[in-house]
């Protein structure tokens, strides 16, 4: 089973996901919910979600695999830390607390056409679960991140260093990752994470 999370003002159903169930359908059921703004709250689901469906991927003999984009990265990444589950990171943001502050206010979701507000609170919430993160030894054999060396919003660098314990591969792509449908298909390291 493959829990996909979206980023920043996005919503559950989009491309990515779509491409997962093509490339991986036959073999896992592919989740991709859409997240309340509030950190605290995205965990809350994201960790249900985890638990709910542990024991049906035991009686499957599967495992969950979460995979996220952007901000999706960094909650793949706190699942993938808690629960011990490979991950798949697609530019992740691996530190929202400070990508993020400038962009406290109103915004739309480019999805739903939806309002809705980044606080403060929701800074300091980002910087609570990023400690719990750091807090846990990084060891991180099962996490695979894809990083686009033409990221216009995150800063690859600061991704490659933070996740130096994962195999990392670099594509000449731009934050949204487009190439994604076709990495999947064509990259057997990458699959590997999906079809051990």
């Amino acid at each position: 089973m493959i829990i996909y999370i979206h980023g920043f003002a996005s919503a559950g159903e989009g491309e990515k996901p779509k491409n997962l169930r093509e490339v991986f359908g036959d073999t896992h059921r592919v989740i991709s919910p859409t997240l309340p703004v509030d950190p605290f709250e995205a965990i809350k689901m994201l960790k249900h979600l985890v638990r709910e469906n542990a024991e049906a991927a035991k009686f499957y003999d599967e495992r969950i695999i979460v995979a996220g984009t952007s901000l999706g990265g960094f909650y793949a990444l706190y699942l993938a830390t808690v629960f011990d589950l490979p991950a798949l990171l697609i530019n992740p943001a691996t530190n929202p607390a400070e990508s993020l502050k400038s962009r406290i206010g109103t915004h739309t979701n480019y999805k739903t056409g939806e309002e809705f507000e980044l606080t403060s609170e929701h800074i300091k919430r980002f910087a609570e679960l990023k400690t719990k993160i750091d807090d846990t030894e990084k060891t991180y054999a099962d996490i695979k991140v894809l990083l686009g060396t033409n990221d216009d919003v995150l800063d690859i660098n600061t991704s490659k260093e933070y996740l130096k314990y994962s195999e990392t591969f670099e594509y000449d792509t731009d934050h949204r990752f487009a190439i994604f449908n076709e990495v999947i298909r064509e990259n057997e390291k990458l699959q590997r994470i999906f079809t051990d």
